[in-house]
């Protein structure tokens, strides 16, 4: 199996190797920069799911991997009151 990761960040690789090894002991792991398709800061759920999705499903098409991972950060703002 070949699990691509959308992401370079070795911090963002190494948790998806960390969880995925042991569901998938014998993967094959290929990490490559993609576009997110969203602002370099995504604010708010829809965005950052937005971002992480088409990660996801770009280092799939581009590695040809039977499982792609897109790990998206964001900004959620809440309300205090």
């Amino acid at each position: 199996m070949k699990i691509a990761i959308g992401s370079t960040n070795p911090t963002k690789v190494r948790a998806a190797r960390n969880v995925l090894r042991k569901i998938y002991p014998r993967a094959e792991f290929v990490a490559l920069e993609v576009a997110s398709g969203v602002p370099k800061q995504p604010r708010g759920d829809k965005q950052t799911r937005r971002g992480a999705v088409n990660r996801a499903k770009r280092v799939r098409a581009q590695t040809h991997a039977d499982l792609g991972i897109g790990l998206e950060a964001g900004i959620l703002e809440l309300s205090t009151a």
